[in-house]
């Protein structure tokens, strides 16, 4: 997953789309994130996804300009924290942010069920080997991780049999 270019510059693949990212990019182009520590996408701690719409309307409200004060920048990086407090579950406590954590994509991780890679969860194909991770239940039609058993939806025990 991570490697370098011939220019030496460090590198890594996004595990959703397979496209090539500098090694300091917090999000791929396609909006999957990544840990800020460098760290691999595996991880203990499952965080929520956030959305694209969240993403831009965070970045409308960082300033743009250099010559802007402290002291506004830190007010309105603060009111986008503290939005992002609100949208975060009840469960969770907002300690997370200042622990140092990295984006834990656990939650939006799964293996590939022919190479065993991890992939997103939203990926339409394995962007290593190119394998469809998912399949329709032969009862239901349900999309479905390819060798579950029973389908989540209808309870089949054996859903690829109809």
């Amino acid at each position: 997953m991570w490697g370098q270019r011939k220019g030496g510059e460090d590198v890594k693949d996004c595990p959703n789309c397979g496209a090539v990212v500098a090694a300091e990019a917090e999000y791929c182009p396609c909006g999957f994130p990544f840990p800020e520590d460098g760290s691999s996408l595996s991880g203990p701690k499952a965080a929520r996804k956030v959305s694209a719409r969240e993403r831009r309307k965070a970045n409308r409200r960082v300033p743009k300009k250099a010559g802007r004060s402290n002291e506004k920048f830190e007010a309105e990086v603060s009111d986008v924290l503290e939005q992002l407090d609100v949208a975060t579950p009840a469960t969770r406590s907002s300690s997370w942010l200042e622990s140092g954590s990295s984006h834990a994509v656990t939650g939006q991780l799964m293996s590939c069920p022919a190479c065993k890679a991890e992939i997103s969860k939203r990926a339409g194909t394995c962007p290593k080997c190119g394998v469809d991770p998912f399949a329709k239940c032969g009862i239901c039609g349900s999309r479905i991780r390819t060798g579950s058993s029973p389908c989540p939806e209808c309870g089949d025990p054996d859903p690829f049999n109809p």
